[in-house]
């Protein structure tokens, strides 16, 4: 419905703007293709789901293990002697021209995590060599508080405006609120005309405006899961699980929804719910009119076989009762 907002004091009457509240149900199942660009399962392997070939590719030994959602997680792991990389088992996604966001383009990035401990920021997602200190973007755990952070950086200013904005989760009072050994959802949506907005299991935790900054995340570096260039000397294990980005900002059903879906359904945010029939009858003039919603009509003497399809029906139909004797009506949808 419609709300509106009157004040009055003595003969003087303002009021609001009218402003429209809608009620939307809690999915079981969600699709959200739009401008979808990269869209990583991890289900027995790195492929790209969204149909823009987008696929990564193991360095060195990632695994794969139980996820949240669908069959399969990633697990990324870096180790550190003397402060320099021993280990490094990540994913690389190279420099595909949809994950490059330039100077002005919004996007928006989803994914399961789940670790334990205070790790540094070996990086969820980045596009530099550096973490938060070079040019690009970066998506990661907070500095050893167990929360989340991001990062856009243009390479010029490493610390403070115009040139970098940053966020970590430990700053709004989120600190442990992710390495609990359990999976948990971050949403991040990056609004290059507002507000980085950051969702955790649904819940919008944190916005941090970005307006009016035009800064170049494009780095020229391959875009990496679980490390930054392959020689970042941060130690960590990690797992993700369905990993999306999109090449615009998702509606707050939609991040709120993807974390529904997974939790309570263990389904992605590519899952389609069973079709929907629907067949009312009414009297009219004319006689009875049969409305269905998509399918075949058909009818039948019997009301249990010998059904076949009406020539020529389209809904909605009108039928003569009595005119052929009894008949029976369904919908077939293939």
């Amino acid at each position: 419905g419609t709300y509106q907002l009157f004040a009055t004091q003595g003969t003087t009457q303002i009021s609001s703007s009218v402003a429209t509240l809608v009620v939307k149900p809690e999915p079981a199942y969600l699709n959200i293709p739009e401008n979808l660009v990269l869209h990583l399962k991890f289900d027995g392997d790195y492929l790209d789901t969204s149909g823009r070939n987008n696929n990564g590719t193991a360095v060195g030994a990632p695994q794969i293990v139980t996820g949240q959602v669908g069959t399969g997680a990633l697990r990324y792991n870096t180790a550190v002697e003397g402060g320099a990389v021993t280990v490094a088992n990540y994913v690389n996604l190279g420099t595909p021209t949809d994950l490059n966001f330039g100077g002005a383009t919004s996007f928006s990035v989803a994914f399961w995590t789940r670790f334990t401990g205070s790790p540094g920021d070996l990086p969820f997602l980045c596009n530099n060599d550096n973490s938060y200190g070079d040019q690009g973007f970066t998506f990661a755990p907070s500095w050893e508080t167990g929360s989340w952070s991001w990062s856009l950086n243009d390479g010029t200013s490493p610390i403070g405006w115009p040139g970098y904005a940053a966020q970590y989760g430990n700053e709004v009072g989120y600190a442990n609120a992710l390495n609990d050994g359990q999976w948990h959802h971050l949403a991040f949506l990056v609004d290059r005309a507002g507000d980085v907005t950051t969702y955790m299991d649904g819940v919008r935790v944190h916005a941090k405006t970005i307006a009016g900054l035009v800064f170049n995340l494009d780095s020229g570096l391959p875009v990496q899961i679980g490390q930054a260039n392959g020689a970042y000397a941060v130690a960590a294990e990690t797992d993700m699980d369905d990993l999306g980005i999109w090449r615009r900002v998702l509606t707050e059903y939609e991040a709120q929804s993807i974390y529904l879906v997974g939790s309570k359904y263990g389904r992605s945010f590519d899952s389609v719910g069973p079709v929907e029939v629907r067949v009312e009858i009414q009297s009219t003039a004319g006689g009875l009119q049969l409305t269905w919603t998509n399918g075949t009509l058909q009818s039948s003497d019997s009301v249990a076989s010998g059904y076949t399809t009406v020539a020529g029906a389209s809904s909605p139909y009108v039928v003569q009762p009595g005119a052929t004797g009894s008949k029976f009506y369904r919908v077939l949808v293939e």
